[in-house]
């Protein structure tokens, strides 16, 4: 892959620097929501509403596909996401 290899603790690391972190199972989630192919969409879920990318986001989930169902399953697993840090 990269030149660099990741460090082993990087979860560590990155908390230490003061990051929050939050664990997300999200194939079970996807899973769950109906496409275990969402589970990207779940883990924008967690994600401020106020970043602009994840208004994008949305706005792509909702015209995403041609397919009613596609929409629907990104949709819930959003919303599944957002349940997270409620």
């Amino acid at each position: 892959m990269g030149q660099n290899p990741s460090p082993v603790d990087v979860l560590d690391t990155i908390s230490d620097k003061g990051v929050k972190l939050i664990t997300v199972d999200a194939f079970d989630i996807a899973r769950d929501a109906g496409e275990m192919k969402a589970a990207d969409v779940v883990m924008v879920g967690p994600c401020p509403l106020s970043c602009p990318w994840v208004l994008m986001s949305m706005r792509t989930l909702s015209i995403s596909g041609s397919r009613k169902r596609f929409c629907e399953v990104n949709l819930k697993a959003f919303s599944a996401g957002r349940k997270i840090t409620a």
